[in-house]
């Protein structure tokens, strides 16, 4: 079964640059009740290199569960990917789909969905990797219209040595890949170069491992790095964070110092912390009733839909 199999499927532009459309998948569980339903957005994963909305092995059936289970609308938009955007840029996505988010769903659903209406007094924002990257980004920036937010196995730290310096890294067993990749794709690079949906692993493992994640992701701006949104006092809502200690792709202790300096910045930080041994992805076929998945469910369901 799909992990999108028990949703009704929609697509939406949410945004235009230079011509290239931005896309949204708006999902309604099949059985979703009338009234307001709570919402759940997922922010795909791929190092913000590659990867879609509609990839499904990169992130964990339980997600989508969460959503078709208690009768959630589930939200999968597409950004802008490295190295043709900036970080910056790629925010700006998230800013603008979440302006589509507020203006244009009720409509939708008055149309798709006829006496289903957004909740939005009950959102989550999820994501995996650089998705659980941009989930944290998000919920700085909707602190208050955030119910929780999801981040697994959360890109963290991007200046660390893990994305800034050139050594074998043992990625999930990964060859190395040559650096030649990186200038190739840079050469094919124009002004007008906008990418939004890719496939294209080889590359993603290049940046990384040669540690050129820094180099490419453009004006170093302060939006960009989340230990210092949070040093300059910045909150976030609840927070479930689940990370695999043995995680050879992300490392785990960056998403670890970055909460303990949440905490130490914000007594009030409501957060559990589930960090079983495991690799990047380790979650890709748990459902939402798997044990280890236990506390973090509770925990969100108790911000999302008390």
């Amino acid at each position: 079964m799909g992990k999108r199999d028990a949703f009704d499927i929609t697509t939406y532009t949410y945004k235009t640059v230079k011509n290239h459309k931005f896309l949204t998948d708006v999902l309604i569980p099949k059985d979703i009740p009338t009234g307001p339903r709570p919402i759940l957005i997922r922010l795909h994963g791929g190092f913000l290199i590659t990867g879609s909305r509609q990839q499904e092995e990169f992130f964990g059936l339980w997600v989508s569960q969460l959503a078709s289970t208690n009768g959630a609308i589930f939200i999968q938009p597409d950004y802008r990917l490295l190295p043709e955007a900036t970080g910056v840029e790629i925010l700006s996505d998230l800013d603008d789909f979440w302006t589509w988010f507020n203006a244009d769903l009720p409509g939708i659903l008055e149309k798709v969905a006829p006496g289903v209406t957004a909740d939005y007094s009950r959102v989550v924002v999820a994501g995996e990797s650089a998705g659980g990257y941009l989930s944290l980004q998000f919920a700085l920036d909707h602190k208050d219209k955030i119910s929780a937010a999801i981040a697994i196995y959360p890109m963290t730290d991007i200046r660390a040595p893990h994305y800034t310096q050139d050594y074998v890294k043992g990625m999930a067993g990964a060859p190395v890949y040559p650096e030649s990749l990186i200038d190739e794709c840079l050469a094919k690079k124009t002004d007008d170069s906008v990418v939004t949906e890719a496939q294209r692993v080889e590359l993603m493992f290049s940046i990384v491992q040669h540690g050129r994640m820094l180099d490419l992701i453009g004006p170093q701006e302060t939006r960009i790095f989340l230990e210092d949104r949070v040093k300059n006092g910045e909150k976030f809502p609840p927070l479930f964070v689940i990370h695999g200690e043995t995680d050879t792709s992300v490392p785990f202790e960056d998403a670890a110092a970055l909460l303990k300096l949440a905490q130490e910045k914000d007594a009030g930080l409501e957060l559990c912390f589930t960090h079983p041994e495991g690799e990047h992805g380790f979650d890709a076929n748990f459902t939402v009733d798997n044990p280890i998945l236990a506390d973090g469910v509770k925990f969100v369901k108790d911000k999302w839909l008390a």
